[in-house]
């Protein structure tokens, strides 16, 4: 009823200024005390927690290796810290990949969406990729970033492009490419086999 509304207020759905049309919306719930908005309801707060975990995770892994850059006494290559490294990077693939599964699911309202999206994130990632290439190359040349994190999420874009959407096909390809590292003898061993993790002979790197 009218009373009700006025006592416990009303919740809205709106679409988000920036984003007129088909763009994402957001919940505002409207109290005597105010407007409240809450999170877009294209969000999913169990992949913002994750990619928050990852976050920390990462920073507290590169403080410690700066700190032992810095000749304090700490070990970034021990068990447990390697282990902290390999969670987070774990973390940020997973949900990098669920957050596209969710926003394919959802819908992208146009295929001329679907295209921009594709487009200006793989350029961003591209950028960042080769910056990431020519930075550590003029700092460590013999132990430059070949194939690191931010290459694994621009080859992982690219691939939603031409990959199906089949996830027992995609099962099978990924495990295909895993007995490659056993299969494929040394000798054929190259840096162009990284994006499959499998490096070569004596291969270092600052990330991969």
């Amino acid at each position: 009823s009218d009373s009700e509304n006025s006592r416990m207020g009303r919740v809205l759905v709106e679409a988000l200024p920036s984003s007129p049309g088909g763009g994402p919306r957001r919940v505002v719930e409207e109290t005597p005390a105010g407007t409240r908005y809450t999170l877009p309801m294209h969000r999913s707060l169990t992949l913002d927690l994750l990619r928050s975990l990852a976050l920390i995770l990462m920073i507290a892994y590169h403080t410690i290796y700066d700190a032992a850059a810095f000749g304090f006494a700490v070990d970034p290559f021990s068990s447990s810290w390697m282990l902290v490294a390999r969670i987070s990077l774990c973390l940020f693939l997973l949900t990098a990949g669920a957050a596209f599964a969710l926003k394919k699911e959802r819908g992208w309202g146009s295929a001329t969406n679907e295209w921009n999206w594709m487009r200006k994130r793989t350029h961003m990632l591209l950028w960042v990729a080769v910056l990431v290439s020519v930075g550590t190359w003029l700092i460590e040349p013999k132990e430059f970033v070949q194939f690191g994190v931010i290459h694994m999420l621009t080859v992982g874009t690219l691939l939603l492009w031409v990959l199906p959407s089949s996830t027992p096909l995609l099962a099978a390809i990924a495990l295909a490419s895993l007995l490659l590292t056993f299969l494929l003898p040394e000798a054929t061993h190259s840096s162009w086999l990284l994006p499959l993790g499998i490096p070569p002979e004596g291969f270092a790197s600052m990330d991969y």
